[in-house]
């Protein structure tokens, strides 16, 4: 009982405190700008302008560093003429190789051959991307074949968009100097249990 009635002697207190005094001054409606429109207005003045034009320089220099475009595999030119010849692509083992119980089933020196296990079902084309025929003549042979194009020179994200094709680059020079390869443009193909490269000139390619 003794709580109910501080309860109740705290309502009255606070509801005779509740009054209305009336309106004393000037009055204002309430108002706020719309942050979209605020912020159109800054970068309307000159000084957003000149922040735009900071940002834009700024977005521009990561898309250059971004762009990565790869170093070219020297030594790679057009041969004067046509040529074909085959590939060993079989390996001889170094090491010996075993599995996780370390039990050998390769012997160091032993002669591998990857196309005794796999077979190559499309043609690899190795061209130089900064040769226009060489770009022209492999596009015509897409609608041939089955391709793979590896560039030795050239932007493969500018290609790729440019032409709508699909490239790959030849990082260091590590295909080149597997294959033992001399000239671009030239075919890679499965022949047997050996590969076939095949040169071609550029006068050739553009018939």
């Amino acid at each position: 009982m003794k709580k109910l009635g501080i309860y109740f002697l705290l309502s009255g207190c606070v509801c005779a405190e509740v009054r209305d005094f009336g309106v004393f001054g000037s009055t204002f409606p309430v108002f706020e700008k719309n942050i979209i429109n605020v912020l159109k207005d800054k970068m309307n003045s000159e000084a957003g302008r000149k922040l735009l034009g900071i940002i834009e320089e700024k977005h521009k220099l990561i898309a250059k560093e971004k762009h990565y475009i790869p170093k070219a595999v020297h030594g790679l030119k057009p041969t004067k003429t046509k040529n074909s010849y085959v590939f060993d692509p079989s390996i001889s083992l170094s090491n010996d190789l075993s599995d996780h119980q370390g039990t050998v089933f390769y012997k160091a020196g032993t002669l591998l051959n990857p196309l005794d296990t796999m077979t190559l079902t499309k043609s690899y084309v190795f061209i130089d991307g900064t040769r226009p025929k060489q770009i022209d003549w492999v596009k015509k042979m897409i609608d041939e074949k089955e391709v793979i194009i590896i560039l030795v020179d050239g932007d493969p994200l500018k290609i790729m968009k440019d032409h709508e094709i699909e490239v790959f680059f030849d990082q260091d020079g590590e295909m080149t100097n597997r294959f033992q390869l001399m000239h671009v443009p030239c075919v890679m193909e499965q022949e047997g249990k050996k590969l076939r490269i095949t040169e071609l000139t550029e006068e050739e390619i553009a018939v």
